[in-house]
């Protein structure tokens, strides 16, 4: 029997669905589930925990707890939260800590020590950082090599995780998963304004994640503002707002004249629910740890446009299963665009077929929990000291 702690910073983004999905599978498999992020939240910079998530572990019966910090690297911060922790860790009997970043990690492992049982530690590694100094990468490494095991969301991060030094031999590769099945709401506003777009004559784009650099919508609206003059399109942006970005974004439009084309739909709970009325998704990323929204548009049967970074290589065989160009290329994003937009429409739905038969094979929930269970399973519980 696991008494399961979940570890994270924010319940927000991909992570915060990997977490949600796992308490509630482990809770339907009569595990005690608890969770527990940072508290200080700044929604403006991406740092938040999405309301859905908690509501989702409230309605379950798991407590969410909150502390400061699992999420700042500050040694007097980072010891107050392993204290908190470890009361945790004594009033639910915890057995599994599964951290979702190094700093949980790191928090989970100061916790752990001293105690008369030994309480392994799982960490998720949902992606790398761009923004880590060497100082900090150090670190990660250190923390990870002391952890039980790693688990990397592609195999593209787990080669980037083995070249930083985490111990290749401690990291296994668990698939990000999403239901096979998506909440369907017609009468939302949204979707009402997506299908009147596609009812005037216009090829719908869709980009589902937070507006940040790291997701780089900054190239996507480089390329759409040379397609938008040569076809009747317009493109959705849906995920978070970070500042000061989007306001750059958003003067950049006008500045192109092409505002009234590009939607900033802002955050919204059930994105997945939108991605099916697009025309086409793209996912422009500089870096990923896998990119569970390109798997939400596997699963519509929308045509898939990525940037051919690692992860997304091994989510897409290009022209196959979907569509890669070169990363950081507006010109390369352009030309994939305009072979999206003159698909056949018996090539366009064989190859959406494929990748929602790769999708059901690979990247569904029953498949990352059972590879998670797995993971559990191998771990030492409780072994005595």
């Amino acid at each position: 029997m696991f008494n399961i702690l979940h570890l994270t910073t924010f319940l927000h983004a991909g992570a915060g669905n990997v977490i949600t999905t796992l308490a509630e599978a482990q809770v339907h498999m009569k595990f005690q589930v608890i969770v527990a992020g940072n508290d200080k939240e700044e929604p403006g910079f991406g740092y938040n925990h999405y309301q859905r998530h908690i509501e989702t572990l409230t309605t379950l019966g798991i407590s969410f707890y909150r502390t400061d910090s699992t999420f700042k690297r500050d040694l007097g911060l980072n010891l107050q939260a392993a204290a908190f922790v470890r009361t945790l860790i004594d009033k639910h009997q915890i057995t599994l800590i599964h951290a979702h970043a190094a700093i949980p990690a790191l928090v989970g492992s100061l916790a752990r020590s001293g105690q008369k049982r030994y309480i392994p530690i799982v960490q998720t590694a949902h992606g790398w950082g761009q923004n880590k100094t060497p100082e900090h990468e150090f670190m990660d490494v250190v923390i990870m090599n002391g952890l039980d095991h790693i688990v990397a969301v592609s195999q593209g991060e787990k080669d980037l995780l083995a070249a930083k030094g985490v111990r290749a031999e401690n990291i296994s590769v668990i698939y990000n998963g999403a239901s096979e099945t998506v909440q369907s709401n017609f009468d939302n506003p949204l979707i009402r304004e997506i299908k009147e777009l596609k009812e005037s004559g216009f090829f719908v784009i869709g980009c589902v994640g937070s507006i940040c650099e790291r997701k780089n919508q900054a190239l996507l609206l480089k390329a759409f503002s040379q397609l938008s003059a040569r076809r009747k399109t317009v493109l959705i942006l849906i995920g978070e707002e970070e500042e000061p970005l989007t306001s750059r974004l958003k003067q950049e439009a006008k500045d192109l004249h092409i505002a009234r084309l590009v939607k900033f739909y802002g955050y919204q709970p059930h994105a997945d629910m939108l991605t099916g009325f697009f025309d086409c998704f793209v996912l422009p990323s500089k870096s990923e740890g896998l990119g569970i929204s390109a798997i939400e548009a596997f699963r519509a049967q929308v045509p898939v446009v990525l940037s051919n970074i690692p992860p997304f290589q091994e989510l897409v065989t290009d022209q196959k299963t979907g569509f890669l160009f070169e990363s950081e290329n507006a010109a390369s994003l352009l030309k994939v665009l305009e072979m999206v937009i003159d698909l056949p429409a018996e090539q366009r739905k064989h190859l959406t077929h494929q990748a929602y038969q790769l999708f059901l094979s690979t990247f569904t929930t029953d498949a990352m929990i059972k590879n998670y269970m797995a993971v559990y399973n191998k771990l030492p519980l409780c072994r005595q000291f």
